[in-house]
C-alpha cells in the first residue's frame, strides 16, 4: 500500500499538468455534491459522441448521426447529489452545454431509445440499465482552460433507483476541428477559423459540392408562415454573405434551404431561428 502511494505521488509530481488538466475539466463538469463512482482515461484511436438516439434494427445497433473525434476522452460514473433525479441532472447538463457551449443534440425519456442498449452496446456499463422512461442524454461541445471539448451525458434512474451520469469527455486536437453534416449555427455565430479551413479544404477539392444552410423554426414563435420565411431568409442572406467572405467562395456555391417548423424538435438556445450546415452535391 505504502510503495502504491509513493508511486502514485511521483506520477502526479513528473506529470502535474497532466493530472491538473483532467481533473480542472472534470470538477467543473461535475454537479455540486455528485460523487465519482469511477474516473478512466484512454488515448487511442477515435472516439465516437453519438448525436441521434441509438436503435435496435434486426439485432443491429443504428446509429443515424454520430461525431468521431481523436484526442484524450475520460470517462466518467458519477453517482447524483441525493436530493436530486435524473431529471435534474439533465437540466443541469443541457443548461451547462447552453449557457457555455454548444448543444448539439438531446434527447428525454424513451425518444432516447431503449436504456439497455445504452447500458450494454454503447457505454459498456450495466450499471446504466433502468427504466427507458427514466433516461435522459445530452451532447454538445464546451470551451474550458482555452481548449475545446466534446461532451456527452447519459444519465439514468437504475435498476436500483440510483440517479447516475455516465459523461464521456474528449479533448480536441488543436489542429483538428470536427466537421459534420448538420452542423448547428446561431445565425449571429462566428464559425472558429479551423473548422472554416475544414469547410473551405473540401470544397476546393471537390467543384460540385455545394454548401447548404437549412433554415429552421419554432412554430410557437411566429404568427404565419410568411413571417417565418422572411426572418429566415433575412438569416440566410446573412449568413450567406458572411460564409461567402469568410470561405473566399462564390455565394452561389452556399443555397438556401427552408425546413420551417417541420423538424423532429426546437432547438434548445436556437431562439426563435437557427440554422444548420451541410456539404452536398446538387
Amino acid at each position: 500500500m505504502r510503495i502504491c502511494l509513493i508511486k502514485c505521488l511521483l506520477l502526479f509530481a513528473v506529470f502535474p499538468a497532466l493530472a491538473s488538466s483532467n481533473g480542472d475539466i472534470v470538477q467543473s463538469l461535475l454537479m455540486k455534491q455528485s460523487n465519482i463512482e469511477y474516473h478512466e482515461t484512454n488515448q487511442k484511436g477515435l472516439h465516437q459522441i453519438l448525436l441521434s438516439s441509438p436503435k435496435r434494427i434486426n439485432n443491429e445497433i443504428i446509429i443515424d448521426k454520430d461525431v468521431r473525434q481523436a484526442g484524450d476522452l475520460q470517462l466518467v460514473m458519477t453517482s447524483l447529489p441525493s436530493a436530486k433525479k435524473a431529471i435534474d441532472g439533465f437540466e443541469y447538463y443541457r443548461s451547462l452545454l447552453l449557457n457555455q457551449g454548444n448543444l448539439l443534440y438531446q434527447c428525454s425519456q424513451r425518444a432516447c431509445g431503449v436504456s439497455s442498449v445504452w447500458a450494454n452496446d454503447i457505454l459498456d456499463d450495466r450499471d446504466l440499465t433502468g427504466r427507458d422512461s427514466d433516461q435522459y442524454y445530452v451532447a454538445g461541445t464546451i470551451d474550458h482552460g482555452g481548449n475545446t471539448y466534446l461532451l456527452s451525458v447519459y444519465l439514468v434512474a437504475n435498476a436500483l433507483r440510483h440517479n447516475l451520469a455516465f459523461l464521456s469527455i474528449i479533448k480536441k486536437d488543436e489542429v483538428q476541428t470536427e466537421w459534420y453534416n448538420g452542423l448547428f449555427v446561431r445565425p449571429d455565430s462566428q464559425l472558429p477559423q479551423p473548422l472554416l479551413l475544414s469547410i473551405r479544404d473540401q470544397l476546393i477539392k471537390n467543384e460540385s459540392l455545394i454548401l447548404y444552410v437549412a433554415s429552421y423554426t419554432n412554430k410557437e414563435k411566429f404568427s404565419s408562415v410568411k413571417a417565418m420565411q422572411k426572418l429566415t431568409k433575412y438569416n440566410f442572406l446573412k449568413a450567406q454573405e458572411k460564409l461567402s467572405s469568410d470561405l473566399n467562395i462564390a455565394p452561389e456555391r452556399i443555397k438556401e434551404q427552408f425546413v420551417g417548423s417541420f423538424h423532429e424538435q426546437v432547438i434548445d438556445g436556437g431562439g426563435e431561428a437557427w440554422l444548420r450546415l451541410f456539404l452536398f452535391k446538387p
